[in-house]
């Protein structure tokens, strides 16, 4: 997983959380299909609810206007978080993020395949302002 943590970037300010999982199989044609799973579920940010804590939060990929349309995860979509509690009023309620890059590595023979997506803080599509419609700022990443 080294070569993957190349893209992640430096902690400059505020909190840091480093989470990773990995799996051992018997053989890599195992390992590969879990892979794969596993970037099929984390592309498929509108079927994300059953992963959130308790199954509370929603999820879903917009258009550039904000109008929700059901896809695979690109480089450039938008996306909403939908959480309990009353949200960003600059995002009628809800955090709008940025993917900004998708980065994968798939090799079914290989010893090493990842997945790396970076999203940020993005004003909310529906309006003409440019306030961050989150509650991290604009100079905030997650990867």
């Amino acid at each position: 997983m080294s070569i993957a943590k190349q893209y992640v970037p430096a902690q400059v300010e505020g909190e840091q959380n480093d989470v990773s999982y990995y799996v051992d199989f018997p053989s890599q044609g195992e390992a590969h299909k879990l892979f794969m799973l596993a970037k099929t579920r984390l592309k498929d940010i509108s079927n994300w609810r059953p992963f959130t804590a308790g199954g509370t939060s929603d999820f879903g990929i917009t258009d550039s206007q904000g109008n929700e349309t059901y896809k695979m995860a690109e480089q450039g979509d938008i996306f909403y978080i939908d959480m309990p509690g009353p949200g960003s009023i600059a995002g009628s309620g809800l955090d709008w993020v940025r993917i900004e890059a998708i980065i994968e590595k798939e090799d079914i023979l290989g010893e090493t395949e990842y997945l790396v997506v970076v999203v940020r803080p993005t004003a909310n599509p529906k309006k003409t302002e440019t306030a961050t419609a989150h509650f991290f700022s604009h100079n905030s990443t997650n990867t």
